[in-house]
Parts: structure tokens; C-alpha cells; sequence
């Protein structure tokens, strides 16, 4: 029986979902019902998982996916305190039992998590059509430069100005590491760093400031330990000078600071 003949029977369709979560190579692969599911090669576990159904309301912000299943599966533990910074998609599939066929029928992003009983973990998803309902051009006339630090226009490679060091000691926000003892008080302030969280997955955290060899992470640090390899890198103040003096990349700046103080659109003639 084809998957379309199994759909509109009015007893012969077993169907089934397969909820897919994939963030960089690692993926979390779920099913409805009682049995596991082997599609494609990959086998998707059977756990007692429902969802909020699809919703198309005309506005993609407001159609939230939520996605139900108990708190002891793998990939709860990603929100067992900090979410991860890198995304997670999810990839839904509707299938019948004894059928070949799985179609997508929903793909989108994790936005949130909670739990709403002791013992569940509801993931909040958006559609991923969301993503395209955006501002459009963001690039304005300023004397301060609008590059993101690192970005494609900026074009600065961070692989050049990484520092990998040792985590000593920390606190809920603060680090501290031997290894930035050579570097100069504020260096890495407006910065990030980096370490491994899972194969191929990388945790980000904003530095907010930097003194002698302390780090104040911008959020928690959670996820970190003592004597844990991290990789810091430095920011930006958006001035020329920086450009020029820290990074050697005025060539890029993305701002204007030679721009007149005097607004020709203020209502005074004289310009």
C-alpha cells in the first residue's frame, strides 16, 4: 500500500512521527508509538512523544511547534541549565507503520525549552520560514563601524587572534586563567570564547570584560571546568584606532569618521 492510499484509508493507516533534532554531525531521533523505526538507515526510538500539531496562522512568528516527550531522553540534558548557543533543527516526518515512505511535513528551529511537569521537557520550534521575515538593510551612515567583529565584511580571520588557554578557577560568571597574564587589562572585553560541547558543535559565550587574568562572561559559565581548554578571542570598539592598532584592518572599517557634526536635514538652511 502507498503511503498516499494508507493516508486517506479510513483503517488501514498506522501512522507514526519521526522527530529528527540534528545540531552540527549529532542528531536525536525520536518516534511515536511503541515501536522503534528504522528510516533510511537511521533508527528513531520510540518514547512517549506528542507534538502541538502544525499550525499556518499567516503570521510564521506566532506558530510556535511545541514538542513533548519526557525529561530523561538524551537530548534533554542540553537544557538541563544553559541551552547551547549553536542552533537545533528539527526535522518532522509522518509515516505509516509498514510503509517506506516518510515525508517532511515540518522544519524549523528550537526556540526554547521548559519543563512543564517534573518528569516532561517541552521544546519550543519555529518554523523555518520564520527566519526569512527580517530587517533588510541594516547598514547606515556613522562615524562608528557597523561590521560585526570577524563577519564577511569585516573580513579580520579569528583563527588569527585566538588565545587557547586553561581554565583555572571560576565562579558563576567569571573565570580565571594563567595564560592571559601577558595579555594587556580589556584586550578581550566585547570578545567571545569558545570550546568544544559536542563533536563538531561548538559553545559561544560573550566576554563582557577582561582584567589581568580574569574573564566575566557575558551570561553564566555554565558548561565550564577547571582545567578545561578554552579559546578566547579579543573584541572590537568599533574606532578606527582599534582597527588600525589591534587588528591592521582599516582597508575594512565600516564606519564614516570624518562626517560633518552638522545634519543638512535640521531645518537650518545653512549647511
Amino acid at each position: 500500500m502507498s503511503y498516499d492510499s494508507a493516508e486517506i484509508s479510513n483503517y488501514d493507516g498506522v501512522p507514526t512521527i519521526l522527530y529528527e533534532f540534528l545540531m552540527g554531525t549529532n542528531a536525536w531521533r525520536y518516534a511515536s508509538g511503541e515501536q522503534d523505526v528504522t528510516y533510511v538507515g537511521n533508527a528513531f526510538t520510540a518514547v512517549p512523544i506528542s507534538d502541538s500539531g502544525i499550525v499556518q496562522s499567516g503570521d510564521v512568528n506566532n506558530d510556535d511547534f511545541t514538542v513533548t516527550m519526557p525529561d530523561n531522553v538524551t537530548l534533554a540534558v542540553l537544557f538541563i541549565a544553559t541551552p547551547p548557543s549553536a542552533p537545533i533543527y528539527l526535522r518532522v516526518r509522518r509515516m505509516n507503520r509498514g510503509e517506506t515512505d516518510a515525508p517532511i511535513v515540518w522544519v524549523g528551529t528550537v526556540k526554547s525549552a521548559k519543563h512543564p511537569t517534573i518528569a516532561s521537557l517541552a521544546v519550543v520550534c519555529k518554523v523555518l520560514t520564520s527566519s526569512l521575515d527580517r530587517n533588510g538593510l541594516r547598514l547606515s551612515w556613522g562615524r562608528g563601524c557597523q561590521h560585526a567583529l570577524y563577519d564577511r565584511n569585516c573580513c579580520v580571520d579569528p583563527d588569527d587572534f585566538g588565545i587557547a588557554v586553561a581554565v583555572d578557577s571560576l565562579t558563576g560568571g567569571t573565570f580565571t586563567s594563567s595564560g592571559l597574564a601577558a595579555v594587556a587589562t580589556g584586550y578581550l572585553a566585547g570578545g567571545y570564547l569558545e570550546w568544544e560541547l559536542l563533536p563538531g558543535v561548538m559553545e559561544r559565550r560573550a566576554i563582557d570584560s577582561h582584567a589581568g587574568t580574569t574573564v566575566t562572561v557575558l551570561g553564566t559559565t555554565d558548561g565550564l571546568e577547571a582545567g578545561q581548554m578554552v579559546t578566547v578571542y579579543p573584541g572590537c570598539d568599533r574606532v578606527t584606532l582599534t582597527c588600525q592598532t589591534k587588528f591592521n584592518n582599516l582597508a575594512n572599517y565600516g564606519g564614516f569618521p570624518h562626517m560633518p557634526g552638522k545634519s543638512p536635514f535640521d531645518g537650518d538652511p545653512v549647511f
